[in-house]
């Protein structure tokens, strides 16, 4: 019979330090002079891990930035507070990176702990810790409670093998997604490079018909109803384009909805940042769907998923920054400045090719039925069930 692995309370082993207050005003989604440092958010602890793709800017001249302020590689970050408060991830980056006040990284402070195991222990202890945040609104961790969470700590020896262990489970999933992030860059690069060459056309000259939609709202969104794309779904739910929405709403008779049908191309006319704004979709489902009034709908007699992979390159990444209105905080464009974007316009039966053949090299990237990300998401699936069979 194997001895009895003793318990101790996280305060005992660690410290709680908290990162910077940086208000919403003073952050920004791009760095576009490259003057900025990146700043980490709650949004970015991802698959207990750290996602750079997303990350927020601030200029360092306007904080007084202490070294307790920066998530070094191999660290551990949790979410202190919002829906997310409770998540664990781990700096697997080579960066050391500024992080919100939103978050605390945990310090150790005693010896004859190893911090890849503190790392795998609280990950088996992930759903006891979203037990025990505030209810309400907005959740919260609370940060007493927290540190008196209870782990199992064997002998300094034992903590390295299990951590040893699992960290190959760690390292194939990291091999696997570079793969996948190489293969991204892949689809980027082509994307880009099918869309160069070739006179450019400005959109108002292949728009027939051009229109927003209704006001929707979070609370008018049901399992059952009218099927709708609400403009946030755009850039966050929805790729390239839509086959069958995800949200409905119930029907409101004094209401005069407006509808987008197979073919149309939907563009968003609000966001927080360049790669939000004049985001496309190109619906390419049967049934009428109802859409918001920060979409605009552009009715065209081109092929609707070549328009949406044109207006999603570099290049018109470079034409936005010059159309669109930028502020502090959102940045928004109009139906006029939309018209100006300029995209090559072969044939319809180029067009047809050029997005069949880029549907095939990102449904590499996405789907996570098959390749990549399919075995991804079955080696975090053995992951889960050895971290749990050897730490609990």
């Amino acid at each position: 019979m194997g001895r009895k692995v003793k318990l101790v309370k996280l305060g005992e082993i660690c410290e709680f330090q908290v990162g910077l207050l940086v208000p919403s005003n003073m952050q920004s989604k791009d760095n576009l002079q490259e003057e900025l440092l990146p700043f980490l958010k709650i949004g970015n602890l991802q698959e207990a891990n750290i996602t750079t793709d997303k990350l927020s800017w601030i200029n360092p001249k306007d904080f007084s930035i202490k070294d307790s302020h920066f998530l070094y590689p191999d660290e551990i970050i949790v979410a202190k507070s919002g829906a997310n408060s409770g998540k664990i991830a781990i700096n697997q980056t080579n960066q050391k990176i500024i992080f919100y006040s939103g978050c605390a990284k945990l310090c150790l402070k005693a010896r004859g702990v190893d911090k890849k195991y503190l790392f795998h222990a609280l990950l088996t202890k992930q759903e006891e810790i979203y037990t025990n945040r505030t209810t309400g609104a907005q959740p919260n961790l609370v940060p007493t409670k927290f540190m008196k969470l209870k782990i199992p700590l064997p002998p300094l020896k034992q903590q390295e093998k299990i951590a040893k262990w699992l960290e190959t489970f760690s390292s194939l999933e990291r091999q696997l997604e570079r793969q996948l992030e190489r293969h991204k860059t892949q689809y980027r690069y082509y994307l880009n490079r099918l869309m160069r060459g070739g006179r450019l056309t400005e959109l108002k000259e292949i728009i027939k018909e051009a229109f927003s939609g209704t006001l929707i709202t979070k609370s008018q969104i049901t399992t059952e109803g009218i099927p709708c794309i609400r403009y946030g779904e755009i850039y966050t739910t929805y790729n390239i384009c839509c086959e069958a929405p995800i949200s409905h709403i119930a029907l409101d008779n004094e209401k005069e909805y407006r509808y987008c049908e197979k073919n149309d191309l939907l563009i968003t006319k609000i966001g927080e940042s360049i790669s939000e704004i004049a985001k496309p979709l190109a619906y390419i489902g049967e049934k009428l769907v109802a859409i918001d009034s920060n979409t605009t709908l552009l009715k065209h007699n081109q092929n609707a998923k070549y328009l949406a992979y044109a207006l999603s390159t570099d290049n018109i990444k470079k034409q936005k920054q010059h159309v669109c209105n930028i502020s502090p905080i959102t940045i928004s464009v109009n139906l006029k400045q939309i018209s100006k974007l300029k995209i090559p316009l072969p044939s319809l039966e180029k067009q047809e090719k050029i997005a069949n053949w880029l549907d095939r090299f990102r449904e590499l990237t996405e789907n996570i039925s098959k390749g990549l990300p399919r075995e991804i998401l079955l080696l975090k699936q053995q992951s889960r069930y050895y971290r749990e069979k050897l730490i609990n």
